[in-house]
């Protein structure tokens, strides 16, 4: 089998708000990467470069998109994910896992993100960006009573009402087994019509969207409040609802990182590293080098003179963001501040 084997090029779709189609949106070229020479690399035991962003973390001990891909589709399909490639090398293989961005709908305006994701922060910056949704037309040829697997995200997925639409056909179409797991930041409270569609899932999961725990979810994530989080944790589970997290990093939150990990551990929820590289001035390396060596993680790389320059750029971000929000970093990352002020 080879090494770098990823199920996505070959079993998966994701259907974009502006109309675009990718096997996944990591990829290098999106939305024209060449799928064919990807597929071929994979096969062929060759690290391809359009998948880099996977290769950078596993090259880090850490669990990238594409294991944790393979293991989830190999588990789905109950069938080893070596007769899954022999499938591939044979062209037995087809759509059977999706991916769909219906809106940009969002209650968050969280500090890594923009307009184009969040309708929360198109208001904030007054940006009109129009709030396409996504048709069932659109999505005639999924094969809902056969899919193996389906992932809504946004926006904010609980948010846009139209996902609910999305689930009833697999409901309708009698596939209450299929896989299916939701990118959430968990602040949404459910109507009860919601719940009973959720509950006739047997196999759905939600990976929650946490960056850290208390006030620093609660800056990262404005304007959602950690205590409402909490609360539908408590909900999910009452529902057998699997719940994972994907876990940002960025330069605000990786110094409260093994805080975040135990309460993952103490509170027995998955997590996999999501590392901020856009806007770069996010970046976890974009911090003077004396803050890193206080902070000394294993995530940071060699010092550049750019990562000096992307701070004093994130110093400026920060500020413009908190005074659109009407809110002060002081009072959610006070410790981060010190950090920063004592460097000065």
């Amino acid at each position: 089998m080879s090494k770098y084997f990823c199920i996505q090029p070959f079993y998966t779709m994701e259907y974009n708000i502006d109309n675009t189609k990718t096997p996944c949106c990591l990829l290098k070229d999106n939305p024209s990467p060449d799928i064919e020479k990807i597929q071929q690399d994979l096969l062929n035991d060759i690290a391809t470069p359009a998948c880099q962003a996977c290769w950078d973390l596993e090259d880090q001990g850490l669990e990238s998109d594409r294991i944790l891909q393979n293991r989830n589709f190999d588990y789905q399909s109950n069938r080893d994910i070596k007769l899954i490639e022999q499938d591939c090398h044979e062209g037995k293989n087809s759509l059977q896992s999706v991916k769909i961005w219906t809106s940009r709908k969002c209650n968050g305006a969280c500090v890594v993100c923009d307009p184009y994701f969040s309708t929360t922060w198109g208001s904030l910056k007054q940006v009109s960006i129009e709030n396409k949704t996504k048709s069932m037309d659109e999505l005639n040829n999924i094969d809902w009573a056969n899919l193996k697997q389906i992932s809504l995200i946004g926006g904010e997925p609980l948010y846009e009402p139209r996902n609910f639409n999305i689930l009833q056909k697999l409901i309708d179409y009698n596939n209450t087994n299929c896989f299916v797991t939701m990118v959430t930041n968990g602040s949404v409270k459910l109507k009860e019509s919601q719940i009973n569609i959720l509950s006739q899932l047997t196999n759905l999961n939600f990976c929650l969207s946490i960056d850290g725990i208390g006030p620093v979810h609660e800056y990262l994530r404005w304007p959602l409040k950690w205590n409402q989080l909490e609360k539908n944790i408590e909900l999910y589970r009452s529902l057998n609802i699997d719940l994972c997290a994907s876990y940002t990093i960025s330069n605000m939150n990786i110094m409260y990182y093994n805080e975040t990990v135990k309460w993952f551990k103490d509170n027995d929820i998955r997590y996999n590293h999501n590392i901020v590289h856009k806007p770069a001035w996010f970046n976890v390396n974009s911090l003077p080098q004396n803050i890193k060596e206080k902070i000394n993680s294993d995530l940071f790389s060699d010092h550049q003179d750019r990562h000096d320059i992307l701070f004093n750029m994130f110093l400026k971000k920060i500020k413009e963001q908190d005074e659109l929000k009407g809110i002060s970093i002081n009072d959610y990352l006070p410790d981060f501040v010190n950090l920063i002020q004592s460097n000065q």
